[in-house]
């Protein structure tokens, strides 16, 4: 029953999290939309559809181990099931910072949120960026359960794509793609935090690195 499902999220807490009370909050988007958006855009593909299990998410224990959650969702039957994700971050009550946050889609399994700063979904392993801080290059390790499709796209914090480092289909195991600091045109970026984003047919991960010149 679309109406009556679940999504479980596991944050990872590696080391001792600053004295705060945080919440676990878990966003459901539906792809497919292509509706005007809110900023003048003629076409915005991803409409918001709920926050669960409310507006104040479930609090998150801060001692370094594991902690899994399994928060109920309520789906209203005209979303499209195979075109919703689940959007988890873990957010400070006080401050507001996000601590980390990670998406996948509903059809794709459990989340886990990391907060080392690699974060990812069931399906594909995310094993991070090495060396991090890094100069000149860095290499994005991951591993798949099956052979998928893979697309890794490397970002600014503003949401600019700034490069495209694969787009291919790769067998089952572990990979690492390269990023040496260039943009798609080749020009250096400059010194600062970078995100990537791993996306396969099922699953999508993230993780952040910062080069330093």
């Amino acid at each position: 029953d679309q109406g009556d499902t679940s999504v479980t999220v596991t944050v990872n807490v590696l080391d001792p999290m600053p004295a705060e009370s945080y919440r676990l909050v878990v966003a459901v988007t539906e792809d497919g939309i292509h509706a005007p958006g809110p900023n003048g855009e003629q076409h915005h593909n991803q409409a918001f559809r709920r926050l669960y299990p409310d507006l104040f998410g479930v609090p998150v224990a801060t001692a370094p181990g594991t902690h899994e959650y399994s928060i109920a969702l309520d789906l209203d039957n005209q979303w499209v099931l195979a075109n919703l994700n689940a959007t988890a971050w873990v957010q400070a009550d006080t401050t507001g910072q996000i601590v980390n946050s990670a998406t996948v889609m509903l059809t794709g399994g459990t989340t886990a949120v990391n907060d080392g700063g690699e974060i990812q979904s069931a399906g594909v392993r995310l094993l991070g960026a090495h060396p991090n801080p890094f100069n000149p290059q860095t290499n994005i390790a991951f591993e798949l359960p099956a052979a998928d499709s893979v697309r890794l796209d490397v970002y600014d914090l503003g949401g600019r794509r700034i490069a495209t480092l694969l787009d291919d289909v790769l067998p089952a195991g572990r990979h690492a793609i390269a990023w040496n600091g260039r943009d798609a045109d080749g020009r250096a970026v400059p010194s600062g935090v970078y995100l990537y984003r791993l996306d396969t047919d099922r699953d999508r991960a993230h993780g952040r690195m910062m080069l330093v010149r």
